[in-house]
């Protein structure tokens, strides 16, 4: 006997994100000021002295004369104009609204008593060179956008809306998502079992403290029937249809925008997309209504392991019960652990009931028996156990972490007792 339903999800039913209760559209309009240079050039005047010609008369007399001109004309052209203070490009262009960013203000002339203010708030300045000047940003109440002024002994220039504050992530989520790869063992789904099969999607959010496991039980090593997160948080909207990463092993990965879920997702990656113990770069994202961007090292992924307790790979169906229902699994470690198990009926044509799972990445964990609800022996039980890794990036406009999880799941089925 074997499922009659496909291999589930990696993700547990509604599907990923869908509690999201709003999303931010469109921030106000981000102009970067790129103005033109001009400098004043000095003419330069050649000098036109006239040369004498020898005298060319045949009379007898001793021509004594004598070219006398010292003409010493010297073009002393001492054009002093001098160029105004220009502010030609302020790199980065964001930075949240805590402060502390390291920005680097170019134009010029700048001088030694140079000054600069980030929307009216004086910024500390590291180091001033005659076109460059480095500094600190102050922090700031609210996001949006500031004007840079920079006022030196003689002159002052304003880049009108020349810098964006972006609310501070520090210590919590900026970009949430999954890409994964999952691998189908055992009988349980027919034999030959279905193909191999993987997917990604993501979202960059306002800081949150939802992380990714928190999807799946609300703590680190529980198991919930009937789990999903309700908590409501925004996503931004770039308005780019679609976006790009590059992996380690040189593949690429192309996502395209998803309205629906507030997501950038693809439907299906192959298997050389899944760059399996290695990580992925986000390419640069160019909104019409914010800062360009991109982002190294969003997602890692793990390496493959195997699932030793129950023995779901093997070509008959091994037992679980409800009062011992232990799984077990080995490898090189990831960050944690996620689990579904799906009972089906007796049929084994639809669940009635799931548990997800959030776990140390220890090698084991019994199942407690309070969890199952629906619990009957002689039933198919599908059982999904992924690994998984978090990159430790920090989405660069404010510095929220990257919760985008790299999943590489292992599914069977056994049988219930």
């Amino acid at each position: 006997m074997s499922l009659a339903l496909t291999p589930t999800q990696p993700y547990p039913s509604p599907p990923f994100l869908a509690p999201l209760s709003a999303r931010l559209v469109a921030f106000v309009h981000f102009a970067t000021l790129l103005p033109g240079c001009s400098f004043g050039l000095a003419v330069l005047n050649p000098d036109t002295d006239i040369l004498d010609s020898a005298d060319a008369d045949t009379d007898t007399d001793t021509d004594t004369d004598t070219d006398t001109d010292a003409d010493s004309d010297t073009d002393a052209d001492s054009d002093t104009d001098a160029d105004g203070l220009l502010i030609t490009r302020v790199s980065p262009a964001y930075g949240t609204t805590a402060g502390g960013a390291q920005v680097v203000i170019r134009g010029g002339p700048f001088d030694d008593l140079s000054s600069v203010r980030f929307g009216g708030t004086t910024a500390p300045i590291d180091s001033i060179s005659p076109d460059e000047i480095h500094v600190t940003t102050p922090s700031a109440s609210v996001e949006g956008f500031v004007d840079v002024l920079v006022t030196n002994a003689s002159d002052s220039q304003t880049l009108t809306s020349g810098f964006y504050y972006v609310e501070d992530a520090t210590g919590m989520t900026g970009a949430l998502g999954l890409i994964y790869w999952m691998h189908i063992v055992g009988s349980g789904f027919g034999s030959p079992p279905p193909a191999d099969a993987g997917a990604a999607f993501f979202s960059f959010t306002l800081p949150t403290n939802i992380e990714y496991y928190k999807l799946w039980s609300p703590t680190m090593e529980t198991c919930t029937s009937g789990y999903t997160n309700s908590s409501s948080y925004y996503i931004y909207d770039f308005g780019v249809d679609s976006t790009s990463w590059s992996a380690s092993n040189g593949s690429t990965v192309n996502f395209a925008w998803d309205a629906a879920y507030g997501d950038y997702t693809v439907a299906s990656i192959t298997n050389a997309q899944f760059a399996q113990g290695g990580h992925y770069d986000q390419a640069s994202i160019v909104p019409t209504d914010f800062p360009m961007f991109s982002m190294p090292d969003i997602a890692e992924t793990p390496s493959s392991f195997s699932v030793t307790t129950p023995n779901i790979a093997a070509t008959s169906l091994p037992s679980v019960s409800k009062s011992a229902f232990s799984l077990g699994w080995s490898g090189v470690p990831g960050d944690y652990m996620l689990v579904e198990l799906d009972l089906y009926n007796a049929a084994g044509d639809a669940i009635v009931e799931s548990v997800t799972c959030a776990l140390n990445d220890d090698g084991s964990f019994n199942v407690q028996s309070s969890v199952w609800r629906s619990w009957a022996a002689n039933r198919l039980v599908a059982i999904l156990i992924g690994r998984v890794t978090l990159s430790g990036a920090k989405v660069p406009y404010n510095n929220g972490n990257s919760e985008v999880a790299g999943g590489y799941f292992i599914q069977g089925v056994a049988r219930t007792q």
